[in-house]
Protein backbone atom coordinates (compact mmCIF):
# COMPACT_ATOMS: atom_id res chain seq x y z
CA UNK A 1 0.00 0.00 0.00
CA UNK A 2 2.90 2.07 1.02
CA UNK A 3 4.11 1.90 -2.66
CA UNK A 4 1.30 2.08 -4.37
CA UNK A 5 1.02 5.81 -2.59
CA UNK A 6 4.49 6.40 -3.06
CA UNK A 7 3.98 5.78 -6.98
CA UNK A 8 0.45 7.23 -7.68
CA UNK A 9 0.56 10.09 -4.42
CA UNK A 10 -2.53 11.76 -6.06
CA UNK A 11 -5.06 9.04 -6.87
CA UNK A 12 -5.92 8.18 -3.71
CA UNK A 13 -7.49 12.03 -3.14
CA UNK A 14 -8.63 12.27 -6.57
CA UNK A 15 -10.31 8.79 -6.90
CA UNK A 16 -13.11 9.69 -4.11
CA UNK A 17 -13.01 12.67 -5.35
CA UNK A 18 -14.17 12.10 -8.39
CA UNK A 19 -16.88 9.61 -7.26
CA UNK A 20 -18.12 12.19 -5.71
CA UNK A 21 -18.11 14.20 -8.43
CA UNK A 22 -19.70 12.18 -10.62
CA UNK A 23 -22.60 10.93 -8.52
CA UNK A 24 -26.13 11.75 -9.73
CA UNK A 25 -28.77 14.01 -7.45
CA UNK A 26 -31.05 12.12 -6.51
CA UNK A 27 -34.04 11.30 -9.10
CA UNK A 28 -38.25 11.75 -8.66
CA UNK A 29 -39.32 10.09 -5.56
CA UNK A 30 -42.70 7.72 -5.61
CA UNK A 31 -45.69 9.40 -7.06
CA UNK A 32 -48.71 9.13 -4.78
CA UNK A 33 -51.94 10.36 -6.11
CA UNK A 34 -53.64 12.77 -3.00
CA UNK A 35 -57.45 13.03 -3.24
CA UNK A 36 -57.75 14.68 -6.27
CA UNK A 37 -61.75 16.27 -7.03
CA UNK A 38 -63.10 16.59 -9.55
CA UNK A 39 -64.17 19.72 -10.84
CA UNK A 40 -61.84 21.59 -8.22
CA UNK A 41 -61.38 24.87 -8.50
CA UNK A 42 -58.58 26.73 -6.41
CA UNK A 43 -58.41 31.04 -7.10
CA UNK A 44 -55.47 32.93 -6.02
CA UNK A 45 -53.93 36.26 -5.89
CA UNK A 46 -50.60 37.17 -7.18
CA UNK A 47 -49.47 40.24 -5.28
CA UNK A 48 -46.92 43.14 -4.48
CA UNK A 49 -46.79 45.26 -1.66
CA UNK A 50 -50.20 44.46 -0.91
CA UNK A 51 -51.65 45.33 -4.34
CA UNK A 52 -53.21 42.60 -6.33
CA UNK A 53 -51.79 42.25 -9.42
CA UNK A 54 -53.35 39.55 -11.13
CA UNK A 55 -55.59 37.07 -10.61
CA UNK A 56 -54.86 32.93 -11.50
CA UNK A 57 -57.49 30.31 -11.39
CA UNK A 58 -56.63 26.71 -11.74
CA UNK A 59 -59.36 24.08 -12.19
CA UNK A 60 -59.16 20.23 -12.42
CA UNK A 61 -61.19 18.02 -14.18
CA UNK A 62 -61.55 14.40 -14.65
CA UNK A 63 -60.92 13.47 -18.41
CA UNK A 64 -60.12 10.12 -20.94
CA UNK A 65 -57.44 10.19 -23.92
CA UNK A 66 -58.13 7.54 -26.18
CA UNK A 67 -59.43 5.19 -23.30
CA UNK A 68 -56.84 6.55 -20.66
CA UNK A 69 -58.26 7.95 -17.77
CA UNK A 70 -56.17 11.35 -17.11
CA UNK A 71 -56.25 14.61 -14.84
CA UNK A 72 -56.76 18.00 -17.22
CA UNK A 73 -54.88 20.84 -15.21
CA UNK A 74 -56.36 24.15 -16.39
CA UNK A 75 -54.68 27.72 -14.87
CA UNK A 76 -55.85 30.78 -16.46
CA UNK A 77 -53.46 34.30 -14.92
CA UNK A 78 -55.24 37.06 -16.03
CA UNK A 79 -54.73 41.26 -15.17
CA UNK A 80 -56.09 42.89 -12.10
CA UNK A 81 -55.23 46.27 -11.06
CA UNK A 82 -51.98 46.27 -13.78
CA UNK A 83 -52.94 49.43 -16.64
CA UNK A 84 -52.37 47.04 -19.48
CA UNK A 85 -54.17 43.45 -20.76
CA UNK A 86 -52.42 40.20 -19.94
CA UNK A 87 -53.71 36.49 -20.04
CA UNK A 88 -51.81 33.41 -19.47
CA UNK A 89 -53.62 30.50 -20.01
CA UNK A 90 -52.22 26.60 -19.61
CA UNK A 91 -53.83 23.32 -20.21
CA UNK A 92 -51.96 20.10 -19.74
CA UNK A 93 -52.82 16.27 -19.07
CA UNK A 94 -51.26 13.65 -16.97
CA UNK A 95 -52.72 10.26 -16.86
CA UNK A 96 -54.54 9.98 -13.78
CA UNK A 97 -52.92 7.10 -11.10
CA UNK A 98 -49.44 6.83 -12.89
CA UNK A 99 -48.76 10.94 -13.28
CA UNK A 100 -47.06 10.22 -16.78
CA UNK A 101 -47.33 13.97 -18.69
CA UNK A 102 -49.53 13.49 -22.13
CA UNK A 103 -49.55 16.71 -23.85
CA UNK A 104 -49.29 20.65 -23.15
CA UNK A 105 -50.83 23.74 -24.34
CA UNK A 106 -50.15 27.39 -23.12
CA UNK A 107 -50.89 30.69 -24.41
CA UNK A 108 -49.58 33.53 -23.55
CA UNK A 109 -51.34 36.95 -24.69
CA UNK A 110 -51.17 40.67 -24.28
CA UNK A 111 -52.11 44.02 -26.20
CA UNK A 112 -49.10 43.45 -28.77
CA UNK A 113 -48.53 39.66 -29.10
CA UNK A 114 -49.70 36.34 -28.61
CA UNK A 115 -47.79 33.25 -28.75
CA UNK A 116 -48.78 29.71 -28.26
CA UNK A 117 -47.16 26.38 -27.58
CA UNK A 118 -47.93 22.69 -27.42
CA UNK A 119 -45.45 19.61 -26.90
CA UNK A 120 -46.95 15.99 -27.08
CA UNK A 121 -45.15 13.89 -24.52
CA UNK A 122 -43.91 10.15 -26.03
CA UNK A 123 -41.59 7.56 -24.66
CA UNK A 124 -38.69 9.37 -25.20
CA UNK A 125 -39.22 12.87 -27.11
CA UNK A 126 -41.12 15.33 -26.72
CA UNK A 127 -42.72 16.96 -30.33
CA UNK A 128 -43.14 20.57 -29.94
CA UNK A 129 -44.80 23.24 -32.02
CA UNK A 130 -44.70 27.43 -31.40
CA UNK A 131 -47.43 29.29 -32.95
CA UNK A 132 -46.35 33.62 -32.89
CA UNK A 133 -46.97 36.64 -35.19
CA UNK A 134 -43.76 35.86 -36.97
CA UNK A 135 -45.05 32.44 -37.84
CA UNK A 136 -44.80 28.58 -36.90
CA UNK A 137 -41.22 26.97 -35.52
CA UNK A 138 -41.46 22.91 -34.84
CA UNK A 139 -38.95 20.96 -32.89
CA UNK A 140 -38.15 17.35 -31.11
CA UNK A 141 -36.32 17.08 -27.97
CA UNK A 142 -34.61 13.82 -26.83
CA UNK A 143 -35.73 13.46 -23.40
CA UNK A 144 -35.56 10.59 -20.54
CA UNK A 145 -38.20 9.14 -18.38
CA UNK A 146 -39.15 12.32 -15.56
CA UNK A 147 -39.44 15.30 -17.63
CA UNK A 148 -42.06 17.53 -17.16
CA UNK A 149 -43.09 20.85 -18.30
CA UNK A 150 -42.05 23.96 -15.48
CA UNK A 151 -45.86 24.29 -15.39
CA UNK A 152 -46.92 20.74 -13.96
CA UNK A 153 -44.49 20.89 -11.22
CA UNK A 154 -47.00 23.35 -8.88
CA UNK A 155 -49.74 20.00 -9.29
CA UNK A 156 -46.79 17.30 -9.60
CA UNK A 157 -45.34 18.06 -5.86
CA UNK A 158 -48.87 17.58 -4.72
CA UNK A 159 -48.31 14.08 -5.18
CA UNK A 160 -45.15 13.33 -3.54
CA UNK A 161 -44.37 13.00 0.83
CA UNK A 162 -42.43 16.30 1.52
CA UNK A 163 -40.60 15.23 4.21
CA UNK A 164 -38.50 18.10 5.64
CA UNK A 165 -34.66 17.65 3.99
CA UNK A 166 -36.06 15.71 1.17
CA UNK A 167 -34.08 17.14 -2.19
CA UNK A 168 -34.54 15.67 -5.40
CA UNK A 169 -33.96 16.75 -9.07
CA UNK A 170 -36.71 16.83 -12.25
CA UNK A 171 -35.66 17.55 -15.92
CA UNK A 172 -38.35 20.64 -16.59
CA UNK A 173 -39.54 21.27 -19.91
CA UNK A 174 -39.23 25.24 -20.81
CA UNK A 175 -41.71 24.52 -23.53
CA UNK A 176 -41.95 28.29 -25.32
CA UNK A 177 -37.80 28.20 -25.76
CA UNK A 178 -37.29 24.38 -26.84
CA UNK A 179 -35.41 23.43 -24.15
CA UNK A 180 -34.95 21.42 -21.04
CA UNK A 181 -33.51 22.36 -17.91
CA UNK A 182 -32.99 20.49 -14.64
CA UNK A 183 -34.56 21.67 -11.31
CA UNK A 184 -33.85 21.47 -8.01
CA UNK A 185 -36.08 20.72 -5.33
CA UNK A 186 -35.47 20.81 -1.93
CA UNK A 187 -38.59 20.63 1.31
CA UNK A 188 -37.41 23.22 3.52
CA UNK A 189 -39.78 22.44 6.97
CA UNK A 190 -42.99 23.64 8.13
CA UNK A 191 -44.96 27.20 8.30
CA UNK A 192 -48.39 28.29 9.56
CA UNK A 193 -49.91 30.50 6.35
CA UNK A 194 -52.55 32.66 6.71
CA UNK A 195 -54.60 33.19 4.08
CA UNK A 196 -58.27 34.59 3.42
CA UNK A 197 -59.78 31.00 4.05
CA UNK A 198 -57.82 30.46 7.12
CA UNK A 199 -54.88 29.61 8.62
CA UNK A 200 -52.90 26.20 7.12
CA UNK A 201 -49.93 24.47 8.49
CA UNK A 202 -47.65 23.80 5.36
CA UNK A 203 -44.70 23.00 3.93
CA UNK A 204 -42.48 25.02 2.62
CA UNK A 205 -40.57 23.76 -1.01
CA UNK A 206 -37.88 25.49 -2.74
CA UNK A 207 -37.74 25.02 -6.05
CA UNK A 208 -34.76 26.13 -8.24
CA UNK A 209 -33.75 26.42 -12.08
CA UNK A 210 -31.22 28.78 -13.52
CA UNK A 211 -33.77 31.47 -13.97
CA UNK A 212 -35.75 31.10 -11.19
CA UNK A 213 -36.30 30.72 -7.28
CA UNK A 214 -39.65 29.93 -6.20
CA UNK A 215 -40.78 29.21 -2.43
CA UNK A 216 -44.14 26.75 -2.39
CA UNK A 217 -46.26 26.08 0.00
CA UNK A 218 -48.59 23.35 0.27
CA UNK A 219 -51.52 22.04 2.89
CA UNK A 220 -49.52 19.37 5.09
CA UNK A 221 -52.96 17.70 4.93
CA UNK A 222 -54.37 15.65 2.13
CA UNK A 223 -55.41 16.89 -0.65
CA UNK A 224 -52.21 18.68 -0.08
CA UNK A 225 -53.17 22.25 -1.70
CA UNK A 226 -50.94 24.79 -3.18
CA UNK A 227 -51.67 27.19 -0.46
CA UNK A 228 -48.82 30.03 -1.76
CA UNK A 229 -46.00 30.90 -4.51
CA UNK A 230 -43.24 33.11 -2.83
CA UNK A 231 -41.36 34.20 -6.06
CA UNK A 232 -38.02 35.97 -4.79
CA UNK A 233 -36.89 37.45 -7.94
CA UNK A 234 -39.99 39.14 -8.56
CA UNK A 235 -40.75 40.10 -5.00
CA UNK A 236 -44.44 38.51 -5.44
CA UNK A 237 -46.66 36.11 -3.65
CA UNK A 238 -49.04 34.27 -4.91
CA UNK A 239 -52.29 33.60 -2.24
CA UNK A 240 -54.76 31.20 -1.92
CA UNK A 241 -58.39 33.27 -1.63
CA UNK A 242 -61.16 30.82 -2.36
CA UNK A 243 -61.36 27.25 -3.38
CA UNK A 244 -64.43 25.06 -4.67
CA UNK A 245 -65.84 21.91 -6.57
CA UNK A 246 -67.53 23.42 -9.86
CA UNK A 247 -69.70 20.54 -11.59
CA UNK A 248 -68.50 18.88 -14.36
CA UNK A 249 -70.04 16.64 -16.64
CA UNK A 250 -69.28 13.08 -15.38
CA UNK A 251 -67.79 10.19 -17.53
CA UNK A 252 -69.91 7.82 -18.95
CA UNK A 253 -69.47 4.42 -16.58
CA UNK A 254 -69.79 2.28 -19.98
CA UNK A 255 -68.65 3.65 -23.39
CA UNK A 256 -71.94 4.56 -25.46
CA UNK A 257 -72.95 1.32 -28.15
Amino acid sequence: MRRLIALFPNLFFTLPLFISCSSSPPSLPALTPPGWQNGETSVYQVMRNDSVLFRRITTLEFDEESGTPVLLFTTVVRSESVPYYFLDSTTFALTRFTLIPVWFYRTVATEIAIAEVQAEFEAERIELRKETVDGSEEKTLRTGKGTYGIEMLPQLLRTIPLDPGLSFQVQGLVAMEFRTTPVSIKVLGTKLIGTPLGDFLCREVEVMEKRRNLRLLYELSDPHRLIAIRDLENATETVLVDFYIREMESLPSEPEP
